[in-house]
């Protein structure tokens, strides 16, 4: 058994246990505009940074607050906000939202199909690295 898979199947997916990082795994985030203006950010999209270290170790990573996309400690524009976004650094250099693991709870995966995405994540094929099928 991987150490990710020690990790998934050490809490109770389905009830969300105390226990779990998923039981409040999300941050209230606002963003303050160049303009003085304050924008409430999704949730969903930040993680705490104890479900962030969780995830990291469960998946051989290491914790940043740099998004893949954007220079070390800045935003563009003069925008700035009022928490950390954490993301996780994997092995194979590829970089994640952690919260996206919480999302998957939170809209009622499986732990089998939990089991499933994290192999892809780790390859690089996971369902936000891939392009939407055409229609």
């Amino acid at each position: 058994m991987n150490n990710w898979q020690q990790w998934l199947s050490s809490f109770d997916l389905q009830t969300g246990a105390v226990n779990s990082p998923f039981a409040n795994p999300f941050l209230n985030a606002t963003e303050t505009n160049p303009d003085g203006s304050v924008t409430p950010l999704n949730p969903r999209n930040w993680s705490t940074l104890s479900l962030a270290q969780q995830v990291a170790q469960a998946l051989g990573g290491q914790v940043t607050t740099t998004p893949p996309s954007w220079a070390a400690g800045s935003l563009a524009g003069g925008f700035t906000t009022n928490q950390p976004q954490y993301y996780v650094n994997l092995p194979n250099g590829q970089t994640i939202n952690p919260a996206d693991l919480a999302n998957m709870f939170t809209h009622g995966y499986t732990v089998a199909e939990m089991q499933q995405y994290i192999p892809q994540f780790l390859n690089n094929t996971g369902p936000a690295n891939t392009a939407p099928a055409s229609t």
